[in-house]
């Protein structure tokens, strides 16, 4: 049926040789062609699974390390302490080391920097929280140098220990990561998940 469709077209009734040669080529050509598509249809496919591959590893990356960095500064600036344990010079010391280490850190993440919006925004507060802390204390006429220090420690720990709950909780939902399994376990000596 192909042949003769062929030597109509060739005007060569007679000469099935040549329509036979035609044919052949045709049909290799479609096999090349069919042959290139899945090909390059292959291609593009791996390619898209490799790019979300390296952006889902990116994102991975980026949150073990600012998780890593709250943790840091939790268990430096933030330990736990006794009301009695209360020392104005060390406590200034150590709002200001916080201040210094988590002003700006959000900033520097590409890949998760849309999850980490809220967690930029809390953290923003505590950064301004944490400079009225610190000028109520280096204040000698601040009620706070004297009378709530330890309530306003307490308070800014527990404000800090949200913001990592936060971004531990926004890191699951962005790597799409169920609830009980955390694959970015920062190790930590006070700073456990609660």
């Amino acid at each position: 049926m192909i042949l003769y469709a062929v030597s109509l077209v060739t005007g060569t009734v007679g000469d099935s040789a040549l329509a036979q040669a035609i044919v052949q080529t045709a049909v290799s050509l479609l096999s090349i062609a069919a042959g290139v598509g899945i090909a390059v249809w292959s291609f593009r496919r791996n390619r898209q699974s490799e790019h979300e591959q390296f952006v889902r590893d990116q994102k991975q990356a980026e949150w073990k390390e600012i998780l890593g960095k709250f943790r840091s500064v939790g268990e430096l600036y933030f330990p736990h302490i006794q009301n009695d344990e209360v020392n104005l010079p060390t406590l200034v010391q150590r709002f200001r080391g916080a201040h210094v280490s988590l002003d700006g850190l959000t900033e520097q993440y590409f890949f998760i920097s849309e999850g980490l919006v809220p967690v930029s925004v809390q953290l923003g507060q505590l950064t301004y929280r944490l400079d009225m802390a610190i000028e109520s204390l280096v204040n000698p006429r601040s009620a706070m140098r004297t009378e709530n220090v330890a309530q306003e420690y307490s308070a800014i720990c527990d404000e800090f220990r949200s913001i990592i709950l936060e971004a531990n909780r926004r890191a699951r939902l962005d790597l799409k990561l169920p609830r009980n399994r955390w694959e970015i376990r920062v190790p930590s000596k006070h700073w456990d998940e609660q």
